[in-house]
């Protein structure tokens, strides 16, 4: 399993910072306010010099409260624009303007001023509000036009902090209720506490090392900003990142020197043993190489799962693309697994015998409500390696049962349907078992389907294999190879064989019929299988001329585009009527 993941965020120092700054100003004007609600309690012996002195500290500390606040979601959170320090000297001016102005006010008393111990708005008063309130307005409006940039849990915490801020300091003004904003500010402080401690839950006690969702956090946060940043993978037995960001060329490959010297080389453990260490060390820039987020985590992700520690490596944007596309196909299969919308596509075997076509070959059909159309050739590779290819071939046999019953496939004359089955399958002992379940609910003979049986796995001559497909043999069950010339193949081996049908791969006819050499081989070679007893199919055989070719070599059948696509069910009821209609119209 990966061990820790780590990103290069800012979380404890910046945090600890302003949420230290923040309590100590709202604790101070909370000692202040107590203070106050002392004197009140004695109003007639306290003179008014001495409220307005209490009150004008009070308002020098509590009002820059929204003043740090935008400090600290703008450089805590990241949700700031890539601005110049003269952004953060233009957001200081107002807040030191007011500052000044309260100091005048302790003189001219124009803003406020007390009467018999009972404060009283002076013709400056709103002051006291507008500042304030526009640094709460910029950290708002931040805040929501970033929002992505945060972690949900962040957002959600800050947003019910903001809330009740502002309706304390409403009703403070509007009801005159006694300091009742300094309440709802110390619920902010606390919301800001959870939010610390919901970031801390995201690092590990012990290394200091962040987690994998604070990785994808901050990932987050960069992409969201538009800011450029390079993801250095570095993984020996476990795996972490770091994050540089707007690092050039230069900062980059000295980061990876340092990298290299510190993971790779003679390490000594403490038990005392010598090991030499590789690690691999890729570097991913975004959004040069990965596009965003969800292109980085997922590049990541497949590379635990599939890459040794080897060495450095240098991404390829095609490698990452290509890997995103993979994990996408795999969520489109889990959802098409979920909501059943799997399906079979049927394609014509052309019998030259009889000029028409008698059998049907099965493949898998997926239309993904994200990624449209999938061919097969993308989704069995990573259904093998994710194990869902048995449960997606039962889907196959299952729906290609439903279709046959439904257009009444065999009762119209047409005698097998070919399915391709998985090397992975033959290795499971159910299989068969399963299959016949599968037929008898819907009153079917296995001698009606026939499983094709890629060379590759036929070469390998594996027991399990050899001892699954012998039971399909026994069960009824036709049993053909398939991709034949695909790979070095002993003739002899297959000859020894008792298959049902051999298939011709489709490449092996395209590479041999403009060269008469090949040609002389190809017609030896399947005449010597004839001679044998085997049947032989041509695939792949989308002209005339290859046509033509493919019965000069004295195949049985043929199959491809030129007879016909895979069909989905509706197509295929139509292509059924027209076959039948050409049957009638040759006997007249």
């Amino acid at each position: 399993m990966p061990g820790n993941v780590t990103a290069r965020c800012r979380y404890r120092t910046q945090h600890l910072a302003g949420f230290a700054a923040l309590t100590v100003d709202t604790l101070v004007s909370s000692i202040i306010a107590v203070i106050m609600s002392v004197y009140a309690a004695v109003p007639e012996r306290i003179p008014n010099e001495q409220y307005l002195l209490a009150e004008t500290f009070y308002a020098l500390f509590h009002d820059i409260i929204g003043y740090l606040f935008v400090l600290y979601f703008l450089e805590v959170f990241g949700v700031r624009p890539d601005r110049k320090r003269s952004f953060y000297t233009i957001c200081t001016i107002p807040v030191c303007i007011l500052e000044i102005l309260i100091i005048r006010n302790f003189f001219v008393r124009d803003i406020f001023f007390f009467e018999s111990g009972i404060y009283m708005h002076g013709k400056g008063w709103i002051v006291l509000l507008l500042i304030p309130g526009i640094y709460f307005l910029i950290a708002l409006v931040f805040i929501l036009a970033y929002h992505k940039a945060l972690p949900a849990n962040t957002f959600g915490f800050l947003s019910l902090g903001f809330a009740v801020t502002i309706a304390g300091v409403i009703i403070q003004n509007v009801l005159g209720l006694f300091k009742i904003e300094l309440f709802a500010e110390s619920v902010t402080i606390l919301m800001i506490m959870l939010t610390l401690e919901n970031v801390e839950r995201n690092v590990d006690f012990n290394t200091g090392v962040y987690s994998r969702k604070s990785l994808s956090d901050e990932t987050r946060r960069l992409v969201t900003m538009d800011i450029h940043f390079t993801a250095v993978e570095v993984r020996i037995l476990f795996y972490f990142v770091i994050l540089l960001e707007k690092a050039d060329e230069k900062e980059i490959n000295n980061a990876l020197t340092v990298i290299r010297e510190c993971a790779c080389g003679h390490w000594r453990l403490k038990s005392g043993a010598d090991v030499n260490v590789t690690a691999s060390i890729i570097p991913i820039r975004v959004p040069e190489d990965a596009q965003g987020v969800d292109s980085l985590n997922s590049y990541l992700s497949w590379n635990t799962r599939n890459r040794a520690a080897d060495a450095e490596t240098k991404t390829r944007k095609a490698d990452i693309s290509s890997v995103y596309r993979s994990l996408l196909i795999e969520k489109a299969v889990q959802r098409g697994l979920q909501n059943h919308t799997i399906d079979a596509s049927l394609q014509p075997i052309f019998d030259p015998a009889k000029g028409k076509c008698v059998f049907f070959e099965a493949f898998m059909r997926l239309h993904d409500p994200v990624l449209g159309d999938i061919p097969p050739g993308e989704i069995i590779p990573l259904a093998e390696q994710d194990g869902t290819i048995g449960r997606i071939e039962r889907i196959i046999l299952e729906r290609c049962c439903e279709t046959a019953e439904r257009e009444r496939i065999f009762p119209r004359g047409y005698t097998c349907i070919h399915l391709n089955i998985s090397n992975y399958q033959l290795l499971d002992e159910s299989m068969v078992a399963d299959y016949n379940e599968i037929l008898e609910r819907h009153h079917l003979r296995p001698s009606m389907f026939a499983f094709e049986i890629t060379e590759d796995e036929f070469i390998k001559q594996n027991p399990g294999s050899l001892k699954i497909i012998r039971e399909l043999k026994d069960a009824g069950y036709h049993v053909i190879l398939d991709n034949f010339g695909s790979s070095s193949m002993n003739i002899i081996k297959i000859m020894r064989e008792k298959l049902d049908g051999i298939k011709v791969d489709r490449r092996v006819l395209w590479g041999t019929i403009q060269d008469s050499n090949r040609r002389m081989l190809l017609q030896t070679v399947i005449s010597a299988l004839k001679n044998n007893g085997q049947t032989v199919y041509q695939t792949g055989i989308e002209t005339n001329e290859e046509a033509e070719f493919a019965l000069e070599c004295g195949c049985d059948y043929l199959q491809g585009y030129h007879y016909g696509a895979p069909m989905a069910e509706s197509d295929l009821a139509q292509f059924l009527l027209m076959q039948e209609m050409s049957e009638e119209s040759k006997q007249r």
